[in-house]
């Protein structure tokens, strides 16, 4: 469909200039985001220096999908169909999130001593587990994510009476 010259629909004109507003104001997000705590990893096996996860940390950036508290024990982390299954019916419950956008942009930092997930705009922490409550990990890709589960032990209330 063709318009006359000098017409110009309103809705036309407020449509592209909110989008050209987001636009800017998705790219000025962007560019103030700060750069990552990384270090380069050697190949042929991409270990990083022990003294660095000692002395200092690594960050990298991920998507958050979100925390399942409700996993069996009896689950087997090395099991790739049992967890993908936890996963896809997590998603299906909306446990975790199904569609990924910028709100779930994160950066998870390990060091020695824990592994911490903050927000990536915001910095909030999102997540901290000390090294000795993890009980496993497990890294499973499929099709194009390459998902990360960890899996971290209760904690146990303590009831002590004074005797």
């Amino acid at each position: 469909m063709e318009t006359e010259p000098g017409i110009v629909s309103p809705f036309k004109r407020v449509f592209l200039k909110g989008e050209k507003g987001r636009d800017k104001k998705a790219q000025e997000k962007a560019t103030e985001r700060r750069a990552l705590h990384t270090f380069s990893l050697s190949q042929p096996d991409h270990r990083i220096d022990p003294d660095i996860l000692l002395n200092d940390y690594i960050e990298k950036e991920v998507k958050y999908l979100g925390q399942l508290s409700s996993v069996p024990g009896y689950l087997n982390p090395s099991s790739r169909t049992e967890v993908l299954q936890l996963i896809d019916t997590a998603r299906k419950s909306h446990q975790l999130v199904g569609q990924l956008t910028s709100e779930q942009d994160a950066v998870v930092s390990l060091s020695a001593y824990n592994i911490k997930l903050v927000r990536r705009d915001g910095e909030d922490i999102i997540l901290r587990v000390p090294i000795h409550d993890i009980a496993a990990v497990s890294y499973i890709r499929d099709d194009s994510l390459h998902l990360v589960v960890i899996k971290t032990g209760e904690k146990h209330c303590l009831h002590c009476k004074d005797v």
